[in-house]
């Protein structure tokens, strides 16, 4: 994976949304992720680009919270829209409302 990861910035331009999975149970890897999310974020072709959290394994026991994940992604100071749902993708919970809320919120340029 550390070899695609630079390789994103090519498919940045025309991007209208992006929807950021985070797994909930692996806190040893949200420090990584939340440097993952910066650089896409920080790119000038993402200015205008609404972020969509998913937050995967909600049903798991000692998930990380909501909370922490808006604390280390810093998301108070971020400057595009965003939107978190929590989810299961084995039962489907929580999978589809983020849909929704891109669609009510974002039209096609």
């Amino acid at each position: 994976m550390d070899k695609i990861r630079p390789l994103w910035r090519h498919y940045f331009n025309g991007t209208q949304c992006v929807i950021y999975v985070i797994d909930l149970h692996d806190r040893e890897r949200l420090h990584e992720s939340k440097l993952e999310f910066e650089k896409v974020q920080k790119d000038p072709e993402m200015k205008d680009v609404p972020f969509v959290f998913l937050c995967n394994k909600s049903d798991l026991p000692n998930k990380l919270t909501i909370r922490e994940i808006y604390e280390e992604f810093e998301i108070e100071k971020m400057e595009q829209s965003w939107c978190f749902q929590t989810c299961c993708a084995i039962s489907k919970k929580g999978i589809y409302e983020p849909f929704i809320w891109i669609e009510r919120n974002f039209k096609k340029k």
